[in-house]
């Protein structure tokens, strides 16, 4: 069987990305928390947001930022061990 990257990811993690977590939350409450809504929260630029949900690579910094205010809205607590984001690598 041949995996493309995607699937491939998928078998590597069980954990979900922060995409799948947002539409998860509006599918159960019939709602709509945009990407915007969780930037604005946030602090950060709408793409900086984006990179986080598509699985580019963010700083730690930028990733715990932005769990932070998607934990906000959505009144539970996620961190970068609950969820699927990549962080690029730290220099000293």
């Amino acid at each position: 069987m041949i995996l493309t990257q995607k699937q491939s990811d998928r078998r590597r993690t069980s954990k979900p990305s922060l995409m799948e977590l947002r539409r998860t939350y509006n599918q159960d409450r019939k709602t709509l928390l945009t990407s915007e809504m969780v930037a604005d929260t946030a602090g950060v630029p709408l793409w900086l947001e984006y990179q986080v949900e598509i699985r580019v690579p963010v700083t730690r910094k930028d990733a715990e930022k932005i769990l932070a205010a998607f934990s906000k809205l959505v009144d539970h607590t996620y961190t970068v061990e609950d969820v699927e984001v990549r962080l690029k690598a730290e220099t000293v």
